[in-house]
């Protein structure tokens, strides 16, 4: 390959990892707070920004960091909270990607 045709790659590469980020987001959004009856995104517990797609492999494996704040710094259901974002991305995605 030429060096124009790696940019493009490298590029295309870039858009999709946006655009799965934010497929990414659209479906964590929405979760609801254990403890609370808002959404996530409403306590600003998750956000846009705190989504990052990077690719794994050129056979379209991806890895998925999803960065999250809980309203308090010592709450008690994080780790509920990271398992109920782990479970929803699992039902929705297919198997290439790592969360």
């Amino acid at each position: 390959m030429c060096e124009a045709e790696d940019n493009f790659d490298i590029a295309v590469e870039a858009d999709e990892c946006v655009l799965l980020a934010a497929d990414v987001f659209d479906l964590i959004r929405n979760i609801q707070d254990p403890e609370k009856p808002d959404t996530l995104e409403e306590l600003q517990v998750v956000y846009e920004k705190g989504v990052t797609v990077t690719p794994l492999s050129e056979d379209g494996d991806y890895n998925i960091r999803i960065e999250f704040v809980p309203t308090v710094p010592h709450c008690s259901l994080a780790t509920l909270i990271g398992l109920c974002v782990r479970t929803k991305l699992e039902q929705n995605l297919d198997r290439k990607s790592v969360v």
